[in-house]
């Protein structure tokens, strides 16, 4: 079965740190960094891979797709914040209408939508507290199979390929961009 990361452009990962140089510009197809030998890569880029760590997954780059992700640390804190400012977590974030993959680590998750809004990564803060970034441009994500950090493997969940990115999360994009510039402004007019 195909799935849609098939034909996207990625990069190979150790613990969801990309691994080689220029990775956003390489233009590598899943395949390559499923299985980056020298036979799937150029030499250049294969020769980058010499000395490294063998790959523990595959990350799916954002910009380069017209993808973006919402990188969610703490759901319930999450799900409490945006109850505050009037949206409704499950109806944002419903399985049955986007694509998820799931952290081992409980309580997190990663939604992905398709755009072609030109959107920047914008941290996520409920006044003091990160509760994760919003994923655009040169970023990555690692996909369904690469293994975590702490232990156990990215799965899916959801439906099988990123739905158009909705007004109502591109809203919310925008609330917490518009934030997080005046809470850059508040500290450089007023460094510690």
């Amino acid at each position: 079965m195909s799935v849609f990361y098939e034909q996207c452009y990625c990069t190979p990962v150790v613990e969801k740190v990309p691994m080689l140089k220029r990775w956003p510009n390489l233009g590598l197809s899943y395949q390559q960094c499923l299985n980056p030998t020298s036979e799937n890569l150029p030499p250049d880029i294969f020769s980058q891979l010499q000395g490294a760590r063998n790959p523990t997954g595959v990350g799916l780059l954002l910009g380069a797709n017209r993808v973006v992700a919402i990188d969610i640390d703490d759901i319930e804190s999450f799900r409490s914040y945006i109850a505050l400012l009037g949206y409704n977590f499950t109806a944002l974030f419903d399985e049955s209408k986007n694509y998820v993959i799931k952290s081992p680590k409980p309580n997190r998750m990663k939604c992905l939508c398709w755009t072609d809004e030109p959107l920047e990564t914008v941290f996520m803060y409920d006044g003091e507290n990160g509760l994760g970034e919003l994923l655009a441009g040169n970023r990555q994500v690692p996909l369904p199979g690469s293994a975590y950090p702490g232990g156990g493997v990215y799965e899916h969940s959801g439906m099988g390929a990123p739905p158009p990115l909705p007004q109502e999360l591109l809203k919310l994009w925008r609330h917490f961009g518009d934030a997080q510039k005046k809470r850059l402004r508040n500290m450089t007019a007023n460094p510690v």
